[in-house]
Order: C-alpha cells, then sequence, then structure tokens
C-alpha cells in the first residue's frame, strides 16, 4: 500500500459526525435495509450492503485524491 492509501484509510478511521443529518441518514440507511431483508432475503441484503459498500469506499477514495491534488495545485500558485 502506497503513503496515500495508508493516509486515506487513516483518515477514514476517523469518528462518525454525531449531527442530526447524519443520524436521520444512518437511520433511513437502516429501514431500506430491513426492507430489503424482508423482500429477498438476508443473503441479498448482505450482498446489496457489500456492494454499496464497495463502490462507497472506491467514491471516497477518488474524492480524496481530487481534493488532494486540489490542494496540491493551490500550493503552486
Amino acid at each position: 500500500m502506497d503513503c496515500l492509501e495508508t493516509l486515506y484509510h487513516d483518515l477514514m478511521e476517523e469518528k462518525e459526525p454525531d449531527t442530526p443529518e447524519y443520524r436521520e441518514n444512518r437511520k433511513i440507511r437502516e429501514l431500506l435495509l430491513e426492507d430489503i431483508q424482508k423482500a429477498m432475503g438476508e443473503d441479498m441484503a448482505e450482498k446489496v450492503t457489500a456492494v454499496y459498500t464497495d463502490r462507497e469506499n472506491l467514491e471516497n477514495y477518488r474524492y480524496f485524491l481530487s481534493g488532494l491534488r486540489m490542494g496540491l495545485e493551490l500550493l503552486r500558485l
């Protein structure tokens, strides 16, 4: 793992925000997962969760790299 990946993973381990918006979003996600479990079963709910988690991690890493690039560009100004 290179230093950028190490930095990204260290930052991802930060404490979850404790805001009303974050709590509401987390509750909505839990309710949607319960609906998937009821409609399609536990196995499908686990697969959907895994796919969304992987996609979210890839997207977050891309945003991290974009922010880092922007910061480096600003330092060159």
